[in-house]
């Protein structure tokens, strides 16, 4: 593995606040996407689920989290900048400054209101591809 280089520090400080985080106190909503053939954005919704689901998802997130969080203390998680088609190592993330891409941005700027999703029911106007 090749040491963690400068040009990561804006994403090393990214992944540091992420690990800072009490996920006990974070809420859990799973939300979908789709384009149709003529959208510019993505339809969001969100999914209904039980306490159990919700629960388990976020088992899945802290421990992903904490495994994570081990391996970047230990110095076996390396950063790297985002690459079409690259397939990380297993002990490689990813990285995109969203600020430098725009049409990122529009993609996601729903969720800053999550609350105002609607949600998934199912019907034919949102799309699963």
């Amino acid at each position: 593995m090749s040491p963690k280089t400068s040009d990561t520090s804006k994403a090393d400080s990214t992944l540091a606040s992420i690990f800072e985080l009490n996920l006990n106190d974070c809420e859990i909503t799973v939300c979908l996407a789709s384009f149709g053939a003529d959208d510019d954005l993505p339809r969001m919704a969100k999914l209904q689920l039980s306490d159990e689901l919700t629960n388990d998802f976020s088992g899945v997130v802290k421990k992903v989290t904490e495994k994570w969080k081990d391996e970047n203390e230990n110095g076996d998680l390396q950063l790297k900048s985002y690459e079409a088609g690259s397939k990380p190592e297993s002990y490689e993330i990813e990285y995109i400054d969203v600020s430098e891409h725009e049409s990122i941005q529009k993609q996601i700027r729903v969720l800053a209101s999550i609350a105002d999703l609607l949600v998934f029911s199912g019907d034919g106007d949102f799309m699963l591809l």
